[in-house]
């Protein structure tokens, strides 16, 4: 089973929680990394290498993600403050 760490997108959702945003709010910035916009173009999830090891799982950004996100990153940001 692959891991689900998207490097942007996973990313800018700790950033946002290190930052004191909302849960709400950095699921909502991690989603449009996630699937893109015009102001950040093509999504994370175009990605052919995501794309073919995520093929078979519905919502890659779920809970699992969530947890792997914050225990991954969170340390990063944690120091970044400190220093």
């Amino acid at each position: 089973q692959p891991l689900p760490l998207f490097p942007r997108t996973s990313w800018t959702f700790a950033e946002k929680i290190a930052g004191g945003k909302a849960e709400e709010n950095a699921r909502y910035a991690a989603g449009q990394i996630w699937k893109g916009n015009e102001r950040e173009g093509k999504g994370e999830q175009e990605d052919p290498y995501i794309r073919l090891a995520f093929r078979c799982v519905n919502d890659p950004l779920d809970d699992e993600w969530e947890k792997i996100s914050r225990r991954v990153l969170m340390p990063i940001f944690s120091e970044r403050k400190r220093a």
